[in-house]
């Protein structure tokens, strides 16, 4: 009887000729299950999973999916709860699950497709944790297992677009574009993938292009779904970041409000899609110094989160970082330290405790407590942060961001600013320094010249490309080759723009044709990148070294020096307005502060530099007065501090940072200058004290 109640709720569900309402149904599939219908609970999970005739009830659904798997285990009903707690962020439990349930299925599996999807939400669990090359194995796998399988072009396409998004967030854009490719050419009408091509540009920070992809993405899933489908909030959020990181913060309110208006009408606002996109709005309002909307929606969200979705939530953690930002704007560290700890833990649960993000709110709760006063704990969550970069910066050689899921079939709308890149690294660093500095421990100074190195060469090849010419300057055809593998990957770099720009263009009638020309010169064109390496590598074997400099600890930088050899290299921190220096010799070193902000430092620099500036003299007599005094006082700040080591150095290497990599060095003077007014002003200056008259 449980049987027959169960199918003919199956048949008034599937058939609508029988109009029966959603409560009858509902109520038919919940009479079978209370005479023990495990089917009838397994159909009643997937409903309030997926939505539609009920409201989606995640929680409901997790119930109705465990009951029924301690009730009979069963590997589709397995993967449905597993799609659930990556939905709600429990991707702990969900690897723990899937890494049991992937191993017996990768014996048994008769099912080719339940395997691939399996490897796939195990995939997206890894990736939502900042396991990136564990989530690229399982998407590798997925997508090996979807390729041989008739009539599965969909699942293909979503294997190849969750390996294009993990290699997004290892900021490996090449092979992120040649799996968005592959996939364009499975599906060329589907929205989703140019969504995804568009983050890849914002990735890049090719806002203009970015935009013309989504747009595409939103057109084509408007001819799909049409103009009220929950699909479209994706694209609508993606265009919402996209605008409000290029301060068009108009047409970004827009966007959000039109994705709220969806999710309202389809989710209610008591959905966790709908606090996700009203969170994007209030940091819009944020960023845009609408402080009080800002502070009223932060506010608002907590109780939705409190109240109604869960304190669990990722999303919840972020909102409590956002508030505890703009107390601390208004003064109010006290409490904004309590919103930023708790975010920090909430993350550290949600995420395990080396998740790049947590660098942010590390550096983000030291800053608050240095504004409170609190120099040791800001020392200690400035630390944090640095221990977790290093972490970081040891495990991938690329910029980690949020993992960005918009992708068919579970839309994810989240789509922050980039969470961990270049600025944001080097943002958390110079403040540690600064934090390091104040301490004045001795102990810290080989923490801080570490510290410094990573400011300077994160992601960077400026050391190879230097050094490596320097060195070939004694062998010309080493030179040679070099200067053409610059020239190579800038022609490789032209033509890839070129590809993705094609492919971002809204008429798809001859794309596969151009889009296969295009990849023939781009493929020829690595291809030649490859060989000149090889060449260069054999010529040169440091050349590897020099592309992946490590940072010098303080033993081995000293170890290079010679006897009166003196290295100085400073930072400029924006949260303490202030510089650190840092020297070191060949028997000694030091870390002090310098009472200059980096834009103090901009102004004494365009002071100098219009002394020497002659676009506007035509003859001796309007030549531009060169100001000896402010350059000696810059000199005094800077090397000051450090007048006793610099005794003995006879050769100073100087690393310059900011405003100062636009100032010859040479322009500064040593001693203060004895102005004669009886004579020339070129005597004056020949009579000065010029560095390079003390050091070379």
């Amino acid at each position: 009887f449980r049987r027959v109640l169960f199918r003919s709720g199956l048949i008034w569900y599937e058939n609508k000729n029988f109009q029966k309402s959603p409560e009858h149904i509902i109520s038919q599939f919940e009479y079978a299950l209370a005479l023990g219908s495990v089917d009838a609970e397994v159909f009643l999970g997937l409903l309030y999973k997926d939505g539609g005739i009920v409201d989606k009830n995640l929680l409901k659904a997790q119930a109705y999916f465990e009951s029924a798997i301690r009730r009979d285990p069963d590997v589709y009903t397995t993967i449905s709860l597993a799609e659930v707690l990556i939905e709600r962020g429990e991707y702990s439990r969900t690897i723990r699950i899937l890494e049991e349930q992937t191993k017996t299925l990768g014996i048994y599996a008769e099912d080719q497709f339940i395997l691939g999807t399996a490897h796939n939400l195990l995939g997206r669990a890894y990736a939502n944790q900042a396991e990136l090359l564990k989530a690229q194995k399982n998407f590798m796998i997925a997508l090996n297992v979807f390729t041989p399988l008739e009539n599965n072009i969909s699942q293909l396409a979503m294997a190849l677009n969750n390996l294009a998004l993990t290699y997004l967030n290892l900021a490996n854009f090449t092979e992120a574009e040649k799996y968005l490719e592959r996939a364009v050419s499975l599906q060329p009408q589907d929205g989703v993938i140019y969504n995804n091509f568009g983050i890849a540009a914002y990735e890049q920070g090719k806002y203009d292009l970015a935009k013309s992809f989504i747009k595409k993405s939103l057109s084509l899933l408007t001819d799909e779904f049409g103009e009220s489908h929950i699909e479209l909030t994706a694209p609508l959020n993606s265009l919402g970041i996209v605008y409000s990181e290029s301060d068009e913060f108009v047409e970004s309110e827009f966007y959000y409000k039109k994705a709220l208006d969806i999710i309202q009408k389809q989710l209610g606002e008591e959905h966790q899609y709908y606090a996700i996109t009203f969170g994007n709005l209030a940091n819009v309002w944020l960023s845009a110094g609408q402080f009080e909307k800002a502070f009223e929606a932060y506010n608002s969200l907590i109780n939705l989160y409190e109240n109604s979705l869960g304190s669990f939530h990722q999303e919840y953690a972020v909102v409590l970082n956002n508030l505890a930002n703009l107390k601390s704007q208004s003064g109010n560290y006290a409490d904004g330290i309590k919103d930023a700890e708790k975010a920090l833990d909430i993350t550290k649960k949600n995420l395990g405790d080396k998740h790049p993000d947590l660098i942010g709110l590390n550096t983000g709760l030291a800053k608050l407590h240095f504004h409170a006063g609190d120099i040791e704990n800001a020392l200690h969550y400035s630390n944090e942060a640095g221990a977790l970069i290093n972490v970081y910066l040891l495990t991938l050689t690329g910029a980690i961001g949020q993992n960005f899921e918009l992708v068919r079939p579970t839309v994810k709308l989240q789509l922050k600013t980039k969470s961990i890149d270049i600025q944001r690294i080097q943002s958390a660093t110079s403040f540690n320094i600064a934090m390091l500095t104040k301490v004045q421990n001795y102990e810290k100074i080989d923490d801080i010249l570490i510290s410094l190195q990573l400011v300077d060469s994160i992601f960077s090849e400026a050391v190879f490309t230097g050094t490596a010419l320097r060195l070939g300057e004694a062998n010309p055809d080493l030179k040679r080759k070099i200067r053409l593998l610059q020239d190579e990957r800038e022609a490789y770099k032209t033509l890839s723009d070129n590809y993705v720009g094609h492919l971002s263009k809204s008429d798809t009638q001859n794309l596969q044709s151009e889009t296969d020309r295009l990849k023939v010169h781009l493929n020829q064109k690595l291809h030649d990148i490859v060989n000149i390496q090889k060449a260069i590598e054999l010529a040169f074997p440091s050349f590897n070294e020099l592309v992946n400099p490590q940072p010098l600890s303080l033993t081995a930088a000293q170890n290079l020096f010679d006897n009166g050899e003196g290295l100085f290299t400073f930072v400029s921190d924006d949260e303490t307005e202030a510089t650190y220096a840092f020297f070191v010799t060949k028997d000694d070193a030091r870390a002090y502060e310098i009472d200059l902000s980096e834009s103090d430092i901009a102004a004494i620099v365009g002071e100098l530099r219009a002394g020497i500036d002659l676009s506007n003299s035509v003859g001796f007599g309007d030549l531009p007065n060169f100001d000896m005094n402010l350059s000696y006082d810059l000199y005094s700040k800077l090397f000051g501090p450090v007048e006793d080591m610099l005794e003995s150095v006879k050769h100073l290497l100087v690393v310059p940072t900011g405003p100062l990599e636009s100032l010859p060095l040479n322009l500064l003077i040593t001693e203060k200058p004895d102005i004669d007014p009886t004579a020339s002003v070129f005597e004056n200056y020949q009579a000065a004290a010029w560095l390079p008259k003390t050091y070379s």
